[in-house]
Parts: C-alpha cells; structure tokens; sequence
C-alpha cells in the first residue's frame, strides 16, 4: 500500500500543469537512432532525446482499420481512476504510431495496448538490424513510468504488449522502422520473464498474431491480410512485489480479424508467467508454485471481468462461448483449425 501511495504523490507531483514554455517539443526525428549515433555518452542522451521527442504526428489505434468499427476500449471503475492523463488536459490516451495505449500510473505499466496490423509483404519494407532503445514518455510524469534503473541485473524482459513486428510495416522503409522503433518505450511494456517475451522462446503465445494473419485474416490479392490486436497485463491485488512494484503473472491478448466472408471474428487468450517467475529474486514471492505455464483461449467477456476494460463492442464477433469455460491451447494445428472454422 505504501509504495501505491507514493507512486500515487509521484503523479500528482509530475502532472501539474506545466508553463507553456516547458511544453514547447522539439522538432525531431521519432526514429530512435542507434548506440553510435547518440553518442559516447547513451544514458545522458537517451534522458536528452526523451525530453526532446516529439509525438505531434503520431495517430495512433484506429478503429476503422477493419471493414467494421473496432472501438478502442474506454476504462471502467475502479480502473478508470487509476489511467494516467496527460497533464493539463482530459486524454488519457497515448497515441503512438499504428498503436495506443492506455497507462496505469499506480502500476507504472500499460492497462492496454492496442494496435493496428498489416501483415501485407508490400509494406514489410524494413530489413534493418534491431537495436532496441527504450525511452520513457515525456507526456507524462517520468516518475510514474518504469526505466533501466528498475529493470537492471532483474532477470526481467522490457516485455512489449504491442509486438515491434506487429508495428513494423509501412509505406516505406524508413517509415516501418520509425513505426517498429516506437515500440520500445516504457509505456508499452510489462516486466515479463524471457522464456514468455522473447519471441524464439515464447512457443504458441508468441505466435498467435502470426497464426490468426496466415490462416484466418482475409488475404487481398494473395497478400496477408489485416487484424487488430489488443494486449495487456490482468492486474491482481496478489501479484508479488519486485522492487516496489507489482508484477503481472497473468496477461491477456484480444485478436480481431475479418474473414473471407467479410465477417468480423474475435477471440481472446490468456497466459500466466506464475511458474516462471522462480528465476526472478522477488521480495515478496506469494503465488503458488504449481502454477503452469500455459495459454488458454477464453470468452472476451472474462477478459471484460478480469481488466474492467470495455470491450463490450467485440461481444457479437467472440468465436467463444461466454459461458464456456477456459479452453487449454495444446497445440498450433488445434487452434488453426478453430480459426479456420470461425
């Protein structure tokens, strides 16, 4: 309670309103440059080019990417009380490029983060080396947001809820890699272990997008179709401690599609990291050690229930039964052929 009520000071502190001269952004680049490029001293320039990124052309989720309204989810209560707004104003949504987000300022982590997927080959333009740098938002207090301080020598991934390969697509190169680059920034990830995070470790879970994009996604003159994807944390009173924080063991991840009948289908997926955590020192180490690692594909609704995020819209469009039980996802051919079939 006590590490909530300071984060909690540390919000109200950082989001008072600001003089009109200290908001004034200046106009740079979104693409984050590489080690060599910022110089000799990365931790001292990446502070610089957090204060001095500029987020004025960034559009964020949209919800006519599909051939139906996807809305983005509004936050209900208790939750709502708790998504940070940009100081001086009502928004409460961090609009990046294809994705947004919204931000738990207690648990200085996202509550959701929506994106927009093009799996065309024709806009998968950039083959550049990755070279992740993660900066924090300057649109909000910076004491309210996670950094490398936290997450050095923890044994934890800066997990990302929108995929950088989700993002990484585009008219052009040079607009893919901006897109993808803007991924990593601390208001989009979680502290996930790496056998959930890094994509060659992270079995089913970290192929869902890919499965629902080959086989159920319309395809337009043979290219890969498009999906909507929304992914987040589901926040629990007993997650345990790390560092003041309270880390996630369960996360969830909604995937709409339209299919070759020009119907909208949706479905939602739940994980745990639970068992995984005994690699990671934790102060305060209380869930139960049985927990398995394991991917469930479950009823939109439960997800509703689990986040107190409204995605009521996407109700109509669930290929699961809302009074069905959690569905074990045992295999990759099992779950494409429930997709086909929607």
């Amino acid at each position: 309670v006590a590490h909530r009520e300071q984060h909690n000071a540390a919000y109200q502190q950082e989001n008072k309103p600001k003089a009109a001269s200290d908001n004034v952004a200046a106009n740079v680049q979104l693409t984050i440059p590489s080690a060599t490029e910022i110089g000799i001293n990365p931790v001292n320039d990446i502070r610089k080019l957090e204060l001095e990124m500029d987020y004025s052309a960034c559009k964020g989720y949209s919800s006519s990417f599909l051939p139906v309204t996807v809305p983005f989810p509004k936050p209900l209560k208790p939750l709502a009380n708790f998504i940070a707004k940009v100081p001086g104003t009502t928004n409460n949504i961090l609009k990046y490029h294809t994705y947004s987000v919204l931000f738990h300022s207690v648990r200085m982590m996202p509550a959701v983060s929506a994106i927009n997927v093009d799996g065309n080959p024709k806009k998968r333009l950039d083959t550049s080396p990755r070279d992740d740098k993660w900066l924090r938002d300057k649109r909000l207090g910076m004491d309210i947001q996670l950094d490398d301080e936290f997450y050095a020598g923890s044994n934890f991934d800066k997990g990302h809820l929108s995929r950088r390969e989700d993002a990484n697509w585009g008219t052009t190169a040079d607009l893919a890699k901006r897109n993808a680059d803007l991924t990593c920034i601390y208001t989009n990830a979680c502290p996930q272990v790496p056998a959930l995070n890094r994509s060659n470790r992270s079995g089913l879970w970290g192929n869902l997008e890919n499965l629902v994009l080959e086989n159920g996604a319309v395809k337009e003159k043979g290219a890969t179709g498009k999906i909507t994807v929304f992914n987040g944390p589901i926040f629990k009173a007993s997650d345990p401690v790390f560092r003041g924080i309270q880390i996630p063991v369960e996360f969830y991840k909604i995937i709409v599609w339209p299919t070759s009948t020009k119907q909208i289908r949706a479905t939602a997926f739940k994980l745990s990291q639970g068992h995984l955590l005994d690699d990671i020192n934790l102060e305060d180490l209380n869930i139960d050690q049985n927990i398995i690692f394991k991917e469930y594909q479950c009823s939109i609704a439960s997800i509703i229930t689990a986040t107190q995020l409204d995605f009521k819209a996407l109700l109509p469009f669930d290929t699961f039964k809302a009074t069905a039980k959690p569905m074990e996802l045992k295999s990759e051919e099992a779950l494409v052929g429930r997709i086909a079939g929607a």
